[in-house]
């Protein structure tokens, strides 16, 4: 049987403290008070690390349109193509014959590799090639490579991409001074043992 025990006591006989208004005070304003908390971390996480601009200069784009349709219709008329491969460095593949001895840096460090050729599918050479990279929704990584002319078309550069994943690069040939071709694809950074994927 259970012993019975006067108001405000416990069965031992020890006194209970009564739920006060205090209390319940208390508890609202920590309720409330983890929620406040866990939302400006949250929306200060998000502003600093992706500030929704995708490019700075929108409005001079858009007027220059017209020009990027017409240098679009003359890379168009050169008729060349470009095959980019992107993997691990060391890991040979068929456009790196002749690789680059480079270190692998934690296994980040990735070998890019473009091959320009015309409509005939001669290569195309004496070109000013660099590669822009950049990382969906980290525009505090996008950084910019020159690749190396090393002969039949091809150009070369060793890269770390700092995270695994998507990152995309934007390829951009030069002659005489001149921009004459542009163009983007994407490459995927998987851990260190496997290749990366790309995708015209």
């Amino acid at each position: 049987m259970f012993a019975a025990s006067a108001p405000g006591r416990r069965p031992d006989g020890t006194p209970t403290r009564p739920f006060t208004g205090r209390h319940m005070l208390m508890a609202f304003l920590g309720f409330f008070g983890v929620i406040v908390a866990v939302n400006m971390v949250m929306a200060w996480l998000a502003v600093t690390t992706f500030s929704g601009t995708v490019t700075d200069d929108a409005y001079i784009k858009g007027r220059a349109y017209n020009r990027t349709l017409e240098a679009a219709r003359a890379q168009n008329a050169l008729g060349w193509t470009v095959a980019l491969d992107a993997r691990p460095a060391g890991v040979e593949g068929t456009m790196n014959a002749g690789a680059m001895d480079l270190a692998a840096d934690g296994g980040r460090q990735t070998l890019l590799t473009a091959r320009f050729v015309d409509r005939s599918g001669q290569p195309v050479n004496l070109l000013d090639v660099t590669a822009t990279l950049k990382r969906p929704a980290r525009k505090d990584l996008d950084h910019s490579i020159t690749l190396k002319a090393i002969g039949g078309g091809l150009y070369r550069a060793g890269v770390v991409l700092p995270l695994a994943g998507r990152w995309q690069v934007d390829l951009t040939a030069m002659g005489d001074g001149d921009t004459v071709f542009l163009e983007r694809h994407e490459i995927w950074r998987d851990d260190p043992a496997a290749p990366a994927r790309t995708t015209p």
